[in-house]
């Protein structure tokens, strides 16, 4: 979060600004995305396979998110 406030401060012009906002939040999902998957990862290795499912329904939101930071980004 503080990333993304620096991010928001920073004086830079306006899409200079927001090409920083967006990879500050790409960098985040991918940490969320990395958590999710190892969590699930877990999970099945223990069994613990109803928790598995919710954790990669986590993770499946997460990439669809990288997704559309990915066109933002792209745009």
């Amino acid at each position: 979060l503080e990333e993304c406030q620096d991010a928001i401060e920073d004086p830079a012009d306006g899409a200079l600004r927001d090409a920083a906002i967006i990879a500050t939040a790409q960098r985040l999902d991918y940490y969320e995305m990395a958590a999710y998957g190892a969590a699930a990862a877990w999970a099945e290795s223990l069994g613990l396979t109803a928790v598995a499912r919710l954790l990669n329904q986590c993770l499946d939101e997460e990439i669809a998110t990288a997704d559309e930071l990915l066109a933002v980004a792209l745009t």
